[in-house]
């Protein structure tokens, strides 16, 4: 819940024009002022309003608390918490997985938030963190 209520919460400042909704405008204009281009391509470039993301989404991922993020947690996390398609949740996973070792490492999370956020490429891994 905390990192859909952070997400929710960093939407709440593009609602420029208060309406309860963020249109696609308001939502461009937004990372455009927190995300300028040419920001960089790297986790560590990310502002650190978006790299505090990263511990909040490995403590909601990690239900088991094993220290380890696998496919079932990442799916019910997919499911539960970003109200996604469970289908959808075996292949994001696929894509994260980087190593294909069945578990995602801190690492391979950065890389996908840094993606996320920061690539122009629409077929990046990173483009599957939230379905």
């Amino acid at each position: 819940e905390k990192a859909r209520t952070g997400f929710l919460g960093l939407l709440a400042f593009a609602d420029t024009d208060r309406d309860g909704r963020v249109s696609r405008d308001e939502f461009q204009s937004f990372y455009k002022k927190i995300l300028p281009a040419g920001t960089g391509t790297s986790f560590n470039d990310l502002p650190a309003v978006l790299q505090s993301s990263l511990s909040k989404y490995v403590s909601e991922m990690d239900a088991d608390h094993d220290g380890q993020i696998s496919a079932a947690d990442y799916s019910r996390w997919f499911v539960e918490i970003m109200n996604g398609d469970g289908a959808a949740a075996g292949e994001a996973f696929g894509h994260l997985d980087l190593d294909g070792d069945g578990v995602l490492s801190t690492d391979e999370l950065k890389k996908a938030i840094a993606e996320f956020y920061l690539s122009s490429d629409e077929n990046a891994p990173g483009n599957w963190l939230f379905g």
